[in-house]
């Protein structure tokens, strides 16, 4: 197998851009990781675009990616859109190091773009209670009813009266290796506001 290299990063800056939308975060992110590579949007065989609450803020949903990449110079291969909840970003990246190491390209960029704030804060924490099963929600155990530690991988629903879960987000700074000129590169981008 080849080596894998991430060639280049770039990254908006962290916080809370009302005035500013996915595509412009994604366009700004793109263009520093594309710079830093040294190369240029014609380079880049697939992209990986995550995204993981976006569409229910912004309601673009089914084709996230070719939407924020749309003037970027990378419409017309092949962009495949993740969403896997906390773990986009990464699920995205090992997609791509997958389609490198498989040989189906030999240079992909993965960008992971969210936009989580909104004038209407009732919009942004609906998107974050959305996250668990709505068909069977996840229901509290006899032992922890009675106030034993719940333990759990899905996200808290809303608690009683309407009220939000409580939510922590990590913030993740891109890591960029460089080898040697290598075989096969991948650009990586990363975004979260």
């Amino acid at each position: 197998m080849k080596d894998i290299y991430v060639a280049g990063a770039g990254m908006t800056q962290f916080g809370k851009q009302l005035e500013r939308n996915v595509r412009s975060l994604a366009e700004e992110a793109v263009r520093d990781a594309l710079a830093d590579a040294g190369i240029g949007p014609e380079a880049i065989e697939y992209a990986f675009f995550s995204n993981a609450v976006g569409s229910l803020i912004t309601g673009q949903a089914c084709i996230p990616g070719q939407a924020a990449l749309r003037h970027t110079g990378l419409l017309g291969i092949p962009i495949v859109n993740v969403e896997n909840a906390c773990a986009s970003g990464s699920t995205a990246f090992s997609l791509a190091c997958n389609t490198l190491a498989a040989g189906a390209a030999d240079v992909a960029i993965v960008v992971g773009a969210e936009k989580l704030s909104h004038p209407d804060k009732a919009r942004s924490f609906a998107a974050f209670s959305s996250g668990y099963d709505q068909e069977e929600p996840p229901t509290l155990t006899a032992e922890q009813q009675d106030g034993a530690q719940a333990r759990s991988v899905a996200c808290t629903p809303p608690r009683p009266g309407g009220q939000p879960p409580a939510a922590r987000v990590r913030n993740y700074r891109p890591v960029t290796r460089r080898g040697p000129a290598p075989a096969v590169r991948i650009v990586s981008v990363t975004r979260r506001a």
